[in-house]
């Protein structure tokens, strides 16, 4: 549920209190101590009338019970200190930044998630004034400026494919190919970042192999479905004809609902969530938005072997095995993503099964020109940390607590752009070392004209340069919302780190579904690792001096640009490459075997049986247990649910039809959550 504390104020207080704000600093209340809380970040970008604190875990217990509780004479939260305070600013709304979501809320308290409050006042008093009256709280922890990112998508409006057709007529005249290509989906050819040739009739200044080297990956896995990416960017067309099949699902949940069907804090959330209108309805196409989610996610996992369109590096083979995409909607008509959306959209991800987070977007590089980029964000992960501590809580809880340590992936992988301003560093969050950030390469090897590079920097990926090919053919082709893409194709063109950035994440989640199709339990950590350490080098592809013609789609040959290998040589940066990453998941990992299960007496729990066997979505099984009096088992297709009936602890085994058996204990405890594993 969603606990939010409309605040009835002491009206005369809170009006004589916002009229003098200016004074708030000079007033000696006597519940407040020295400062003693950090105040996070400054003004710039603030939202008003709005802050964000963090209490200390042992107060924010009694937040809670006294939300949950509350009567009137208890104050607003309970803690006298705060109330006082509450009531000077003239606090109407406090509310815990992520909600409850009961399956979830143990490792929330364990990781202190759930002491961080928003709380939202008048826009009269001085955001200064109120966050250094907030931090003199003793039962304070952290006070943080809630604040909108101003992003760099580094695109324009997307280019369009020029008939209203899907029709292979209409299409380009694509590259001649020396391979036979694996799918039937038209578009596939025109995908020089998956299948490249070098043909320079295609578009000038391609080299042969300059791609992802997927093609050959796709020969061991082309994704599955049980494999989630989480879209943090525009809504995702989830109704898009080449990403319908592919689309993660919340079958707890029911479409249009008015309700929190599954407990998980969040309403009627079927395909993802817009947690920018706090609704379960993803938009991807109101005005001014430029399709940029639904681009990003079919580079992941367009559907494969359709027959129309593109080809997704985890589109699966059109039987159904594509991995999901999840919509989780932060910006919308090019806005800045809202730093408490991006948290909640961050947890809702690891907490509803996503184990990739797809980023294509963040800050200012700290070393982009001022300028012309304006505020420039941090500079290291300390002043980062101390700036945007609750994203980096959010992002870190992702990294630890997506997947299970009982499934295929334990942890998760963050991906994020490093950016668009030629700044020889990488923008936050993409330059803090937990996450995967992705620099953008044209299609020789060489880096495009507009990637950060350098510190923060860890990998490369194809990000179309229209500048350097001088064609739209030089660009990374994906899907567009149909109102987007007015010729009505449903595909056109895109440039930026933001292209570069899906590459990466569309061939970790093809890692992980090689790893679920393996019987394997993988932790993140050990595929981001291998990514790194499978990438092709573009040191020997750049050498001489590289020219380009700035604004060439608007201008043509007027401004040449240059750019001098020195600059990005000798910076262990290598492109993604999918087939040598999925040769690497062979040697890792331990296969998957049953857990041992938790439950309280008289509860119930469901086992998929088919993930611990090899072959089990092939097989039937049957399950014994040794005392029938502690627990019982029905197994019904690769269903297993186990009853719990009394206290105790009992030995099952489970047998597959192929063969195999496997051993595990029953433990009923009172108390138990009945939501885990031991």
């Amino acid at each position: 549920m969603r606990t939010v504390y409309k605040i009835s104020l002491l009206s005369c207080l809170a009006t004589a209190f916002v009229a003098c704000a200016d004074d708030f600093a000079s007033l000696d209340k006597g519940t407040e101590t020295s400062l003693s809380a950090t105040i996070a970040g400054d003004t710039r970008n603030a939202i008003s009338g709005e802050l964000l604190v963090k209490f200390y875990p042992e107060v924010a217990d009694i937040v809670e019970s006294n939300i949950v509780t509350r009567s009137v004479s208890t104050g607003f939260s309970g803690c006298p200190s705060v109330d006082e305070v509450l009531e000077i600013i003239g606090a109407y709304e406090f509310e815990r930044v992520f909600p409850v979501d009961t399956r979830k809320e143990n490792i929330t308290r364990k990781t202190g998630l759930n002491c961080w409050y928003v709380v939202r006042f008048s826009d009269e008093v001085s955001l200064n004034v109120a966050a250094e009256r907030l931090s003199r709280i003793a039962d304070v922890q952290k006070v943080e400026f809630s604040r909108k990112i101003n992003v760099n998508l580094g695109v324009a409006a997307p280019s369009l494919l020029s008939s209203s057709t899907r029709s292979s007529a209409a299409l380009p005249t694509p590259p001649k190919h020396n391979v036979e290509m694996p799918f039937n989906d038209e578009m596939l050819p025109l995908q020089w970042s998956l299948i490249n040739s070098g043909d320079e009739d295609f578009f000038k200044n391609s080299k042969a192999g300059c791609d992802i080297n997927v093609l050959e990956a796709w020969k061991k896995c082309t994704g599955d479905p049980r494999v989630i990416v989480a879209v943090l960017d525009e809504g995702v067309d989830y109704k898009h004809p080449d990403l319908a099949a592919n689309m993660w699902v919340n079958t707890a949940e029911k479409f249009y609902s008015h309700e929190d069907n599954d407990g998980n804090g969040y309403i009627g959330d079927y395909y993802g969530y817009d947690f920018i209108n706090n609704t379960g309805v993803i938009s991807c196409d109101k005005p001014g938005d430029i399709g940029h989610g639904t681009h990003v996610a079919g580079t992941i996992s367009a559907v494969n072997n359709n027959g129309i369109g593109i080809c997704g590096i985890a589109g699966g083979s059109g039987k159904g095995d594509g991995v999901r995409i999840m919509s989780c909607q932060v910006m919308s008509k090019q806005s800045g993503v809202n730093l408490i959306n991006e948290a909640k959209a961050i947890k809702y991800a690891a907490d509803n099964g996503a184990t990739v987070l797809q980023c294509s977007w963040g800050m200012i590089s700290h070393l982009a020109n001022p300028i012309v980029s304006g505020a420039l964000g941090p500079g290291s992960d300390e002043e980062w940390e101390k700036s945007f501590p609750l994203e980096k809580e959010a992002l870190d809880y992702f990294c630890h607590y997506a997947g299970s340590p009982s499934d295929y992936i334990e942890g998760g992988v963050v991906v994020f752009a490093c950016g668009n301003e030629s700044a020889r560093m990488a923008a936050y969050p993409a330059a803090y070392k937990n996450v995967v950030s992705v620099q953008a390469v044209a299609a020789d090897f060489t880096p495009t004209n507009f990637t950060n590079y350098g510190k923060g920097c860890n990998i490369a990926a194809p990000g179309g340069e229209v500048w350097y090919h001088e064609s739209k053919n030089g660009s990374i082709l994906s899907l567009l919302p149909a109102n987007i893409d007015h010729n009505g194709t449903g595909y056109g063109y895109m440039d930026g780190t933001s292209q570069a950035c899906p590459h990466v994440s569309g061939v970790v989640a093809l890692a992980m579904s090689y790893a679920v199709q393996l019987g394997k339990h993988v932790k993140a950590s050990e595929i981001q690792d291998l990514l790194f350490k499978t990438s092709t080098s573009i040191d020997p592809y750049f050498t001489s001096t590289k020219y380009y013609w700035e604004n060439f789609e608007d201008a043509g040959k007027v401004c040449r640009k240059e750019m001098e290998p020195h600059n990005y040589v000798g910076r262990n940066i290598g492109v993604v490459n999918a087939a040598a990453l999925l040769d690497a998941i062979e040697g890792i990992g331990t296969p998957m075997c049953l857990p041992d299960v938790y439950i309280a007496p008289e509860a119930t729990i469901d086992v998929d049986l088919a993930k611990y066997f090899k072959a089990g979505d092939e097989a039937t099984f049957t399950c014994s247990v040794e005392n029938n009096s502690i627990a019982a088992a029905l197994v019904s297709g690769t269903s297993l649910k186990i009853t719990a009936t009394a206290v105790g602890a009992t030995k099952a085994t489970v047998t597959s039809s192929l063969g195999a058996s496997q051993t595990f204990i029953i433990t009923v405890r009172k108390g138990a959550t009945s939501h885990g594993w031991l």
